[in-house]
């Protein structure tokens, strides 16, 4: 029995990039369901809302049906897409932004609801049997998995800012999300420090807000730069790591202070630095001054390089197989049948898969499966 709801489904995937704010609006106003994460914008509606949609909207995006628009959502919520690749909120995203949709279309909620629940139960299935070793390998969690965080530590961050020095950098920002968000082994205590006592305050300020709304759960603290790196001061050897996002060169007066100080905190033990470099990635090489320094136990922007490229590679492996039961579970639900639940079946090629649940596919790019006794 074929899914006719499906067959129905629309998808217009704007392939992350940056969404302007007067088309962001005019998105929210198509009456379609508009996922909305950190790196994808996606529509999903039906096939008869195609013709409604403005031409210079349907430029900007790749516009996917049925199968194709059912596998390319999956994949997003499965964190096996591009930037995604292992993010793990992209669900929660979507059930938080699901339910603004039925309170402004419930009708059209309502006759995507189907969707709803089978994105739901396969992205589950997929996370818990095919992916589940799929970890982001942005540059920022290569440095966290090198830092080797543990829950109960104190870390000092070095933090730097944008251009502008209005925001914080993104390898601050990111690495944050890293240190001190909702997981299992946050860090107790963050400690924000700065050569610029201005970029400090900024950076502090946005902490603040970000804890008062809940999106980090470590302790915060402000620390003004010579006091944050002052071995005389005993609060410097409570502390058991820190993380420079610091442009490394920037200051030099700045560094050769961080080398001096880390150096006699490390004399005691039990501590790790790592320099992510700065806010770019022409910023991710280590200059003469650190690299002649006399600290020991210290990681470099090619030491995280490294380690990024190494848990890319492992992912590749899991990625590609998570690729196939995504397709593959489309086509179950082509089918109106819930997928296998045997990874080692969830993952064969979708040719095979097909013929396992007795079904033939077309030609046309699999978009289409046909039951097998329909041939005959």
């Amino acid at each position: 029995m074929k899914n006719e709801k499906l067959q129905n489904l629309l998808a217009l995937d704007f392939n992350g990039d940056p969404i302007p704010y007067v088309l962001d609006t005019r998105l929210k106003q198509l009456g379609m369901y508009y996922f909305r994460g950190c790196f994808h914008r996606v529509l999903i509606g039906t096939q008869d809302q195609l013709d409604s949609i403005p031409q210079d909207i349907k430029s900007k995006a790749t516009v996917l049906h049925n199968l194709d628009a059912y596998d390319n959502f999956l994949q997003m919520a499965t964190g096996i897409r591009g930037r995604m690749r292992g993010e793990a909120q992209v669900v929660s995203q979507f059930k938080i932004q699901w339910a603004d949709f039925e309170k402004q279309y419930p009708e059209k909620a309502k006759e995507l609801n189907w969707f709803y629940q089978s994105i739901l139960r396969d992205s589950a299935l997929i996370r818990s049997s095919v992916t589940q070793d799929v970890i982001p390998a942005f540059y920022e969690s290569a440095a966290h998995e090198l830092l080797e965080q543990k829950q109960k530590q104190t870390i000092l961050v070095v933090v730097g800012a944008n251009r502008d020095n209005k925001v914080p950098s993104e390898v601050t920002i990111n690495l944050i999300k890293q240190l001190a968000n909702n997981r299992r082994n946050a860090a107790e205590k963050i400690i924000f420090t700065c050569p610029d006592s201005s970029i400090l305050d900024m950076v502090y300020t946005y902490y603040l807000r970000e804890k008062g709304q809940g999106k980090i759960t470590s302790k915060i603290e402000k620390r003004p730069f010579d006091v944050a790196f002052d071995c005389t001061n005993k609060d410097m050897f409570k502390i058991d790591s820190c993380c420079i996002c610091y442009q490394m060169g920037l200051n030099e007066a700045a560094d050769k202070k961080m080398i001096e100080e880390w150096g006699q905190r490390e004399a005691v033990g039990n501590c790790k630095l790592i320099h992510l470099g700065g806010p770019t990635k022409a910023h991710r090489h280590t200059n003469e001054m650190w690299k002649k320094s006399t600290v020991f136990n210290t990681i470099f922007p090619e030491d995280i390089t490294k380690k990024q490229q190494e848990m890319k590679q492992q992912n590749n492996a899991n990625i590609e197989r998570g690729k196939r039961a995504s397709r593959n579970c489309a086509i179950s639900c082509a089918q109106q049948k819930h997928p296998f639940r045997d990874s080692n079946i969830l993952t064969l090629s979708p040719e095979r898969y097909a013929h396992r649940m007795g079904v033939c596919l077309t030609t046309d790019q699999d978009r289409k499966a046909v039951p097998i006794r329909s041939q005959y």
